[in-house]
């Protein structure tokens, strides 16, 4: 542990190099006459017990928690499935058995609008960066 900084004291300065004021408590100065020991904690073991109960309590949320995510999970990825097949069933008494050529066509407008976004940001973003100055 470093004792107050004397060249500061020294030139006049009213604070040591960790910012204190002299005489104020420095945290780089040993407590004098106190060990490390001397400001331990014993815990009681009712305070052992209740950190134990808290950290279970915790670790209980966090599962119920997850499980509840994953739970809400399965359930929106299952009605989106039971939608799709809706809509499915749906295109497929409208068109017939021409539902196949309508999703494919889906596809394809899809990619086409993703390259074309993909395409703007590319020819926007340098604008826009140098407009920022970078």
């Amino acid at each position: 542990m470093a004792e107050h900084d004397s060249r500061a004291v020294a030139s006049g300065g009213l604070l040591c190099s960790c910012r204190k004021a002299v005489g104020e408590f420095c945290p780089d100065v040993a407590v004098a006459g106190g060990d490390d020991d001397s400001l331990s904690i014993e815990l009681t073991d009712e305070m052992k017990q209740f950190l134990v109960r808290s950290k279970r309590r915790r670790i209980e949320r966090q599962e119920q928690r997850r499980a509840a995510d994953a739970e809400r999970a399965r359930r929106e990825y299952t009605q989106e499935r039971e939608k799709k097949s809706k809509e499915r069933a749906a295109r497929a008494i409208l068109f017939g058995s021409r539902v196949d050529e309508i999703d494919s066509l889906e596809q394809q407008l899809s990619a086409r609008f993703d390259e074309s976004v993909r395409r703007h940001n590319s020819a926007l973003w340098p604008a826009v960066a140098l407009s920022f100055g970078r």
